[in-house]
C-alpha cells in the first residue's frame, strides 16, 4: 500500500514538473517584433499630368495620398528621359511665392501632399527627347526607407502658372521662368522702330 501510494505520488509530481516546464518554456518564446512595413506600400499617386514641352525643362503633377500612421517622406524623383529635382514654394519678403529646389517632401499621416502648377512639383531639368502631349512618362518615386514607387502620367498643354526663382536660382533655371524678359526685348525693339519712323518722318517734313 506504500509502495503504491509512493509511486503515484512520484508520478503526479512528475506530471506537475513536467507542466511546469512547458508553460515556462511556451511563456519565455518571446515573438519577434514585425518590420515596418516599406513606405511605398502607403503611398499612392492620383491625377497626374506632366507639361508637354519640345525640350529644356517641365513639370509633373498629381496628388500624393499617404495611407500610413506616420508621416513618410520623398527624397528623390527619377525619370528616364531627364535628371530630376523636387521643388517646393516659399514665400519672400514681399509675400511674393516663389520657387526653388529642396531636398525632400513631407507627405502627412493618413494625409495628401500636391503637386500642381505654380506649387510644389517634380522638375525635369534636361528632356532627353520632346515630350508632346499624349505622350506617356515614366517615373519613379524614391522615399526615405530606399522603398520606391513607380508610375507614369500622360502630357498635355498647359500655359498658366509659370514658375518664378529665389535670386540666385533664375540663372540655373533660365528658360523655365515666365520668358517675360524676351517679350519685352521685342517691345523694346518695335518701340526703337517706331520711334526711328516718327524721327525720320519729321525730318523729311522739315525738307
Amino acid at each position: 500500500m506504500i509502495t503504491r501510494t509512493a509511486r503515484r505520488l512520484t508520478a503526479v509530481t512528475a506530471g506537475a514538473l513536467a507542466a511546469v516546464l512547458l508553460t515556462s518554456c511556451a511563456g519565455g518564446a518571446q515573438p519577434e517584433p514585425a518590420e515596418d512595413a516599406p513606405a511605398a506600400d502607403a503611398v499612392t499617386i492620383d491625377d497626374v499630368w506632366v507639361k508637354a514641352a519640345d525640350e529644356g525643362m517641365t513639370s509633373a503633377f498629381g496628388v500624393l495620398r499617404n495611407a500610413a500612421e506616420e508621416p513618410v517622406t520623398v527624397v528623390e524623383v527619377r525619370s528616364p528621359i531627364s535628371p530630376m529635382e523636387l521643388h517646393e514654394t516659399v514665400e519672400n519678403e514681399a509675400g511674393e511665392m516663389l520657387m526653388r529646389e529642396t531636398t525632400e517632401f513631407s507627405l502627412p499621416a493618413g494625409g495628401e501632399f500636391l503637386l500642381e502648377p505654380g506649387g510644389n512639383h517634380f522638375m525635369l531639368m534636361d528632356l532627353a527627347e520632346p515630350v508632346r502631349p499624349g505622350d506617356e512618362v515614366a517615373f519613379t518615386i524614391v522615399f526615405d526607407d530606399d522603398s520606391t514607387l513607380d508610375f507614369s502620367a500622360v502630357a498635355k498643354e498647359y500655359g498658366g502658372a509659370q514658375e518664378h526663382y529665389v535670386p540666385g536660382e533664375e540663372d540655373e533655371h533660365e528658360g523655365h521662368a515666365d520668358g517675360a524678359g524676351s517679350d519685352s526685348d521685342e517691345q523694346h525693339a518695335e518701340d526703337e522702330h517706331d520711334g526711328h519712323g516718327e524721327h525720320g518722318e519729321e525730318g523729311h517734313d522739315d525738307e
